[in-house]
This record gives C-alpha cells, structure tokens and sequence, in this order.
C-alpha cells in the first residue's frame, strides 16, 4: 500500500572483497540501482555514481539519490593488495 518501504537487497562486483556495511537507500519504488563505486585499500567508497537500473526505482531521482549516498556509506573488507582505487558495482535492489 502507500507509504510501504520496499525490501532492501545489495550486492556487488569487487573482487576479493567482502562488504562489511551496507548503506539503507530508502524507495518507496520497486526496481534495480546499479552505482559505479571506487573503493580504497581500506574499504571506504570514495566515488558513487549512478550507472543505470531498471523499474520505477530507476526513474526516481530522489531513489537514485538515495542509493548514491547509501553506496559512500558502504564500507568493505580491507585489502593492501588491491589497487588504490578499485572499481566495481553496487547493485540496489528494492522489491
């Protein structure tokens, strides 16, 4: 019904590592986020930046605005071996 907050799921694509935190995105829309990320040695998200989705979520700036800052909030496992700044996808899904 109205009002309703749709269930949360995360995942992603950075190899090797393993997310210790998830941000909460808030959507009152169903559908996918995908949020281009560069994480650091340390496992702190130092860019966020919308890279597609799909369903209504997708369409909301507000949603998208919302998962953009949930993703800098997300922390991951530590890696000294890993490139300064590595690359992957966190996907947002809201169902």
């Amino acid at each position: 019904g109205l009002g309703d907050v749709y269930k949360r799921q995360a995942g992603h694509s950075l190899k090797g590592r393993t997310a210790e935190a998830w941000g909460k995105p808030n959507s009152t829309l169903s559908g996918v986020i995908r949020i281009r990320v560069l994480v650091n040695r340390k496992g702190q998200v130092t860019q966020a930046t919308y890279s597609g989705g799909e369903g209504p979520a997708a369409g909301s700036i507000a949603v998208r605005q919302s998962c953009i800052q949930a993703s800098k909030q997300s922390k991951f496992s530590v890696d000294l071996n890993a490139q300064t700044n590595q690359a992957g996808v966190i996907t947002w899904k809201f169902e």
